[in-house]
């Protein structure tokens, strides 16, 4: 039987935040919450409401099997679908230029 482990989470939202280069407070404000609140999540001293969770999983960029059970993206989306959703998180730029080198890189291997 799988339990749900706040603590577990609460790991993978602030290693997630971190990469984001966000402080508590910062993501805590992002969802419409305390900093103490949010910081409470991640130390797994508090639960969170489904919408909290659903929430932080949308500003993160992350899904809730991950957050959740730890499965992580890649794991079950294969590759094709894990480089759609790393572009989606990307602004304009970034994107298009991981586009054009994608297609440089494909043209010069499937010649």
């Amino acid at each position: 039987m799988v339990t749900y482990d706040r603590q577990e989470v609460g790991k993978r939202l602030a290693c997630r935040r971190r990469e984001m280069g966000l402080t508590g407070e910062e993501m805590g404000r992002q969802i419409g919450k305390k900093g103490k609140y949010y910081r409470d999540i991640e130390n797994g001293r508090c639960g969170m409401s489904v919408e909290t969770l659903m929430l932080l999983a949308e500003k993160m960029g992350l899904s809730l099997d991950y957050l959740i059970y730890g499965i992580a993206d890649d794991e079950k989306m294969g590759e094709p679908k894990l480089i759609v959703n790393m572009l989606s998180h990307c602004d304009r730029r970034v994107r298009e230029g991981a586009v054009n080198l994608l297609k440089v890189y494909l043209e010069s291997v499937l010649k």
